[in-house]
């Protein structure tokens, strides 16, 4: 039975730039720990090999009181979810990043903080996963690199929901709910960054947010009131 909690959103918008574009740029060459896993061809061990590409792209989210299922600072938690974990990456469902190389848009430099596997260690992952994700010598384990931040460094704009919303485990399944706030951005500009803030981590599962123009597409503005009615 999940208990009545509540919970409530915060939206925050903060500045970082990415640019597309189809200039010579060289793309940055392998680090020595990548290119040591491309020339590894033994079965990969939790401790030597797998930690810490895991440990620097999953961790800031798997670990214990986040919102992810399992934690991956240990190993005997992580061990029970090794084939789960190829599934999510080969499929796309993990890590949750929607950015993109496309014909389109292929950037100059690469995304900043960029959560994805590299081949290499996607390579290493099934290889420990499919030998049976072995432990490994603990005393040989190697440096572990930390996560970057899951916040964004700086809030422009904080939006609140306008009440909570009362998650209570009915027997229905999942509760959809489906709201507007308002940034109240009198100008234009760019939102480079959202960051939704949850009363509740382990409740909350995903969000997805749309820019609502407050118009109809003759350009006849419509009251908030209309907006309320359409959702």
């Amino acid at each position: 039975m999940i208990e009545r909690r509540s919970w409530v959103a915060l939206f925050a918008i903060a500045s970082s730039w990415l640019a597309c574009g189809d200039d010579d740029n060289v793309a940055p060459s392998l680090d020595a720990s990548v290119a040591a896993e491309v020339a590894f061809s033994g079965t990969p061990t939790w401790y030597e090999h797998v930690q810490p590409f895991l440990h620097e792209k999953c961790s800031a989210c798997h670990r214990p009181g986040k919102i992810a299922p399992f934690s991956m600072l240990d190993y005997a938690q992580a061990k029970p979810f090794a084939g789960l974990m190829v599934k999510a990456i080969e499929e796309g469902r993990m890590p949750p990043f929607s950015a993109r190389e496309t014909p389109e848009c292929t950037p100059k430099h690469p995304y900043k903080d960029d959560p994805r596997l590299s081949p290499a260690q996607l390579d290493l992952l099934r290889r420990w996963a499919s030998g049976g994700a072995p432990e490994g010598d603990k005393s040989k384990a190697a440096p572990l690199k930390e996560p970057p931040p899951v916040d964004i460094e700086r809030a422009d704009v904080v939006m609140g929901l306008p009440e909570p919303i009362q998650v209570v485990d009915d027997g229905k399944g999942d509760l959809h709910t489906c709201l507007i706030v308002d940034p109240k951005i009198q100008k234009d500009g760019y939102v480079v960054s959202r960051q939704l803030n949850s009363g509740n981590e382990r409740v909350l599962h995903h969000v997805t947010t749309y820019i609502v123009a407050p118009a109809l597409t003759d350009g006849t503005v419509i009251t908030r009131e209309q907006l309320n009615d359409a959702f």
